[in-house]
Parts: C-alpha cells; sequence; structure tokens
C-alpha cells in the first residue's frame, strides 16, 4: 500500500521530507537510520499526530503506538496501565502478553519496575490495543541480545496473526534483521531511501545472526558510505 506520497515536511528551516513517497506490505517493516533522520517524524505523521505541509500520507487513528518516553502512568499497576487503553480485554489475555514479553509483578506500580521493564509495558500496552497497525519508536532500545533471541520470534509470529502492519524505526542493523520482513534505511535529510530490500530469512537464521552474517555485513557496508557505521550496532556487537 502507498504509506505516503509526495509528502514535505519542515520544521523552522530544516526539511525532514521533500516529496517523500514510501509504499510499504503486509507484515514488519523497520526503518533504520541514525538519529534525527526522520523516523520518528515518520511514525509521527502516520499516527496523525503531526501533518506534512504537502503531499499526502495514510493516517492510523487511533494506534497502539510505542513512544520514546513511553508515556504510562507511573502511579498505576502493569495491569491497569494496560487496561487504560484495552478495558475489555480478559484478564487471562493481559496476563499471557505479559508473560510471553516476560513481566512479572502485574499488581505492581509502574513507578517500582526497571526502565527495561516499563519499555516491555509499554510494548504490551500498544500490542493490545485493538488496532490492525503497531508503531514502534526504538521499542527495544534496552533489551539485550538474549531477550531479543527469546522474545523475538513469539512476537513475530504473533504479530504476523494479528496486525496487518508493523512499522518500527531503530538503528540497530541487527534489531532489524531479527524482526523484520521488510528493512528500509533513511538518509539524513531531505530523506530518501537509501536501500529498501526485502529480509527472506529463516526463522532459525534470524535467532542466530551475528555481525559476520553475509547480509549484516553488506548493510553495514552500504551505510558505511553515508554515516558512521558503529552508529548502527549495539553495545553487544561492538
Amino acid at each position: 500500500m502507498i504509506l505516503c506520497q509526495d509528502i514535505t515536511k519542515r520544521f523552522g528551516e530544516q526539511v525532514i521530507f521533500e516529496h517523500f513517497s514510501l509504499t510499504i506490505e503486509p507484515g514488519i517493516t523497520a526503518i533504520l537510520g541514525p538519529s534525527g533522520c526522520g523516523k520518528t517524524t515518520l511514525l509521527r505523521l502516520v499516527a496523525g499526530l503531526d501533518m506534512p505541509e504537502e503531499g499526502w500520507i495514510h493516517t492510523v487513528r487511533p494506534v497502539g503506538m510505542v513512544f520514546p518516553d513511553l508515556r504510562l502512568v507511573e502511579w498505576l499497576s502493569v495491569l491497569d496501565n494496560l487496561r487504560l487503553v484495552s478495558p475489555h480485554l480478559s484478564l487471562e489475555r493481559l496476563q499471557h502478553t505479559l508473560q510471553t514479553l516476560e513481566i512479572e509483578n502485574a499488581g505492581k506500580r509502574l513507578a517500582h519496575l526497571s526502565s527495561g521493564q516499563k519499555q516491555r509495558v509499554a510494548l504490551a500496552r500498544a500490542w493490545l490495543f485493538e488496532s490492525k497497525w503497531l508503531l514502534l519508536d526504538e521499542a527495544f532500545r534496552s533489551w539485550d541480545i538474549g531477550l531479543k533471541q527469546r522474545l523475538f520470534p513469539l512476537l513475530r509470529d504473533s504479530w504476523k496473526k494479528e496486525k496487518e502492519y508493523t512499522l518500527l524505526i531503530t538503528h540497530d542493523i541487527m534489531e532489524a534483521l531479527m524482526i523484520a520482513d521488510r528493512l528500509v534505511i533513511f538518509s539524513f535529510p531531505p530523506v530518501y531511501p537509501l536501500e529498501d530490500m526485502g529480509l527472506s530469512l529463516e526463522e532459525s537464521e534470524r535467532k542466530n545472526l551475528s555481525p559476520e552474517h553475509p547480509l549484516f555485513q553488506a548493510i553495514r557496508k552500504t551505510i558505511s558510505h553515508h554515516f558512521d557505521p558503529m552508529s548502527f550496532m549495539t553495545t553487544s556487537q561492538r
């Protein structure tokens, strides 16, 4: 589907998108790029939180979304945070989602959780929201490689069944390869796609990816012509 067509978006004198167009397919699409390249701006446009000055964009409202600042209610419990957006879901469904994301103490207040657990609660909230779209803004930034290896196969399987479109943004090559069906690499503004590729990887291959994988190396080589490739790797990969 056409996600956006000929959009222009500026912040003051800075042009982020200029006559930019992008199509996406059903499934999980990862937008890869360094900080400041327009990734979050695109998600905000899709969510209807910002509007382009020119062009057309497919907006999805309301939609389940993980924001960089999480936007959780600190004085409420984990379950109550989920019920704020999904009040009609059964306790069994809520608890199953929390167990999948390895979140314990569902009755505990958010203020008493670690930052990593809070991020997973925000993901659970967005996932459970009744929408065929899921928008994720650096939703896995606090996850170590072991957690990704355990949970990404479960998340991929669930989201491909429950969501028509999952759009995530990341600066982490490995993360994108482990979870996405398609990868789009953004340039610095004004944005254009440096690369747009399908990721046809076996599930076992995704789980055991390393920086030595040929696809990882090819992507790193592509971005090295435009950015510092080290900015696209987690600490555990360096």
